[in-house]
């Protein structure tokens, strides 16, 4: 019996060791196919990697075992998959980037019945074979270019150099340009790519702003089709627009056809405008109407409208109604006024302009007198009525006249005189205005207004009253009489 042992442990040891197993009947598991296959090129960076063992495993051991890394020996993290006890998938969390990847599975694999694999495998793939990093070949608009087009797309032909644009060396990975892409000011817009993903344009929703400077950033997220990223961050910047000069006022004018200008100084009140013209801003380049209309301010409050195109370097300032007479109106003008580059006034500016010019005056009361008083014709060496006291006066003979002179012509539709009785008896009754006419020396035509009075009685103290305001007595400009005028006079007796 001990002779039987001895041989039989013998003829053990003269077998190689896989013999022993099949001899003592242990069937170990072995891998039966790997992708990607070893030495394997081209691989896709998305590719996963798939194991097919012979027999039934251990999932968790199995799983332990299994390892990727990259040639650089970094770990490449994922999801396992089991199709059944026997395929195993692998699915890296992130794309593959890296040149060369290795596969290990370790001998401590086990399958379902405790068996070791019956070697430690390793493979080699290449996910690509293209090292070479992508460059930037050329870019529009150029580094520190000035005069760009706010929206070169109303003329991509004559504003092409304006166009965001970047061209790549090589294909470029789409989706990394999202991430690696960044223009400062921010701007809203969307790419556009040429069909061999070599050409990107970035095309904003809206303007550009004038007078700002954009820089565009490329940063090293942005990689080649095979994962190559870019060596180094690139930026290039440039400047919308080309006019960096704020606009400034010549001058400015109270202006009125057929009459000279008067021209506006910000020291002082100007005299001279009238109240039915218009305010005309001269710059030095035209600017934008909208930006001038938002700008303009005047008090007392009036409205108004600009009377020019909607980009000039003229803008005429026009009422929808006439200024008040021999008023003083302040104006100003912000510093939002804007020329066509964006550019704005330096400062705010005031003006001050008074509405006496020759049109513009009102018609006041020069005097106020009588027959007694020696207005007679030739209509000179006349005393006026005092204004501040009750001026005595005999009315009874119908030659006697009262005289009202003014200033200028009036209109005589527009007349408003009144006389009421302040103190003294009814006697004769309502005192009213007779015989009224209008002389024409040595004044002028309605210059001076002529009447008898009628039911006035001695003793008594009555109130003539010239209406003022704007239901009062006008002239042909329309100019009224600021406010009442008001004269008292008392009767004599014979």
């Amino acid at each position: 019996m001990k002779k039987f042992c001895f041989w039989l442990i013998g003829a053990l040891l003269s077998l190689r060791c896989d013999r022993i197993f099949e001899t003592l009947e242990i069937d170990r598991p072995c891998i039966v196919n790997v992708t990607p296959s070893h030495l394997e090129e081209n691989v896709s960076p998305h590719a996963n990697i798939r194991i097919i063992f012979s027999k039934d495993m251990d999932r968790e051991k199995t799983n332990n075992a299994f390892s990727l890394t990259s040639s650089n020996s970094a770990h490449v993290e994922g999801f396992f998959r089991w199709d059944d006890d026997r395929t195993l998938t692998f699915s890296p969390r992130i794309p593959l980037l890296e040149n060369c990847y290795i596969i290990r599975i370790e001998a401590t694999a086990e399958d379902t019945e405790g068996n070791d694999l019956t070697e430690r495998h390793e493979s080699v793939f290449y996910v690509h074979s293209d090292l070479t990093p992508p460059t930037i070949v050329f870019h529009t608009p150029a580094d520190n270019a000035i005069g760009i087009h706010p929206n070169p797309w109303d003329d991509p032909e004559q504003y092409a150099q304006s166009i965001i644009r970047v061209v790549f060396s090589e294909p470029i990975d789409v989706d990394s340009l999202y991430s690696g892409f960044t223009i400062i000011p921010p701007i809203r817009g969307f790419f556009a790519w040429n069909n061999t993903h070599t050409e990107i344009t970035f095309i904003p929703l809206s303007d550009l702003l004038l007078r700002t400077t954009y820089t565009i950033t490329l940063n090293t997220s942005i990689c080649d089709i095979h994962g190559n990223a870019l060596f180094e961050n690139y930026s290039y910047r440039f400047t919308v627009g080309s006019d960096f000069v704020a606009p400034e006022i010549a001058s400015v004018h109270c202006e009125r056809e057929g009459m000279e200008p008067v021209e506006l100084q910000e020291d002082r009140i100007v005299e001279g405008c009238e109240k039915d013209g218009t305010i005309v801003f001269t710059f030095t380049e035209p600017v934008r109407r909208e930006t001038f209309f938002d700008a303009v301010r005047i008090a007392p409050s009036k409205s108004f409208y600009i009377n020019s195109p909607p980009t000039s370097s003229r803008m005429a300032i026009a009422f929808h109604e006439a200024l008040e007479s021999e008023t003083n109106y302040d104006l100003s003008i912000s510093q939002s006024v804007t020329d066509l580059s964006g550019n704005a006034l330096k400062r705010q500016h005031r003006y001050s302009f008074f509405t006496n010019g020759a049109r513009s005056t009102r018609p006041v009361v020069l005097c106020i007198t009588d027959t007694l008083h020696g207005f007679v014709e030739p209509y000179d060496n006349y005393e006026c009525f005092a204004n501040n006291e009750i001026e005595p006066v005999t009315m009874y003979n119908p030659d006697e006249f009262i005289y009202i002179i003014f200033n200028k012509e009036l209109k005589p539709e527009r007349m408003n005189i009144t006389i009421t009785r302040v103190h003294g008896s009814s006697g004769s009754g309502l005192p009213k205005i007779t015989n009224i006419d209008w002389p024409l020396t040595p004044f002028g035509a309605f210059r001076v207004y002529r009447f008898n009075l009628f039911g006035i009685d001695a003793n008594n103290i009555y109130k003539l009253t010239i209406r003022g305001g704007s239901s009062g007595i006008c002239d042909p400009f329309g100019n009224t009489l600021k406010d009442d005028y008001i004269q008292y006079f008392k009767v004599q007796s014979h």
